[in-house]
Order: C-alpha cells, then sequence, then structure tokens
C-alpha cells in the first residue's frame, strides 16, 4: 500500500512539469505559423 501512494505522487508530479513543457512548445509553434 505505501508503494502504491509513492507511485501515484511521482506520476501526478511528473505529468504536471509534462503537460507545461508540451503546452510551451506547441504554443511557439503555431506563433511562427501565422507570421508565415
Amino acid at each position: 500500500m505505501k508503494n502504491n501512494n509513492n507511485q501515484g505522487n511521482q506520476g501526478g508530479r511528473n505529468n504536471a512539469p509534462a503537460r507545461v513543457y508540451a503546452v510551451g512548445r506547441p504554443g511557439a509553434d503555431p506563433d511562427a505559423n501565422v507570421v508565415t
């Protein structure tokens, strides 16, 4: 049960940063496309 809790916390924390990075990268891509 202790292992399950640790995995759940790690997954949530890893997901948060991954989402921020993905949003930041795609945001710049669309901008460049609009300029073209």
